[in-house]
């Protein structure tokens, strides 16, 4: 599995999280992934990161639960589009044959929203696989995850829609834990980090038109290349605004930069209603800066 990427919303809050639940859970924290051997003294906070699909999600769930024994809080990865209810499988061969979807090389969730981009395209060496159908028993993450809370009625979860998803889990009653998920829900569900995650699939989408046209582009290649390539420097640029407003929301507190993103917003609707995301990422990180000085 490979690492996540650390511009991804979902990851910035995950380790949020991490930092407000520790005093009220305990201090032991492990970040297992697909293959990786459990601690057998266990943990107080679990950070998952299974390979994106049914099976593995529903195996590492598993045999957390069986060291965990309805203890602890975990938080897992992978929750939203477009893993969330079709599998990815880095490699296929690693399952068994019946946790395996029919399947492609081209990403047909990215593809499903690519006008003119059918999902079977040029598939990139030694990319993962998808399923080729979405939805369905055994498909996908959030699906293993609802499987996994169907078994274990003990336990609750919250999903929050940023990034590539995140879900924290935890025992059903711990009103303590509750508190803190839901304080940190509601910066989770910001509408910036909404409007990220729009940028995010929407660049996606344009890049698997791209690619799709490149196939029958003719003359029309090269141009085509560089556009592809623009796009994915934006991409780029993007990952490189959220660490910042990472680090800063690290600095001032979860109050302070929710007071100074509000604030930023407001005025950038007010004042330029026509601003590009760019524009209002800078101004949210001005607003964020001087609030530090004067906060």
């Amino acid at each position: 599995m490979p690492d996540l990427d650390p511009s991804d919303p979902a990851v910035v809050a995950a380790e949020a999280l991490v930092t407000a639940i520790v005093p009220v859970v305990g201090s032991r924290v492990v970040r297992l992934a697909t293959g990786q051997p459990l601690p057998p003294d266990g943990a107080d906070v679990w950070l998952l990161r299974p390979d994106p699909n049914h099976r593995s999600t529903a195996d590492l769930l598993e045999s957390v639960e069986g060291v965990a024994g309805g203890r602890g809080v975990m938080l897992l990865h992978s929750v939203g589009w477009p893993t969330a209810t079709r599998d990815c499988y880095p490699d296929p061969a690693r399952l068994p044959a019946d946790a395996v979807h029919p399947h492609t090389a081209i990403d047909p969730a990215v593809r499903a929203e690519a006008r003119g981009a059918d999902a079977v395209g040029r598939p990139t060496a030694g990319g993962p696989a998808w399923a080729i159908r979405d939805g369905g028993p055994g498909n996908g993450v959030a699906t293993a995850l609802d499987d996994y809370l169907a078994r274990h009625p003990d336990r609750c979860a919250r999903r929050m829609p940023v990034g590539s998803g995140l879900a924290v889990v935890w025992p059903d009653g711990d009103a303590a834990v509750r508190a803190v998920v839901d304080d940190r829900a509601t910066w989770c569900g910001d509408d910036v980090l909404e409007a990220v995650d729009v940028q995010r699939r929407a660049l996606m989408v344009r890049i698997a038109e791209l690619e799709a046209q490149l196939v029958a582009a003719g003359d029309a290649g090269p141009r085509l290349r560089d556009e592809n390539a623009r796009l994915r420097s934006a991409v780029n640029d993007q990952g490189v605004a959220l660490d910042e407003i990472a680090r800063t929301a690290e600095e001032l507190g979860y109050s302070s930069v929710l007071r100074a993103v509000d604030a930023a917003e407001r005025v950038g609707r007010r004042r330029r209603p026509g601003a590009s995301f760019r524009q209002r990422i800078e101004a949210i990180r001005a607003r964020a800066v001087d609030a530090r000085r004067h906060g």
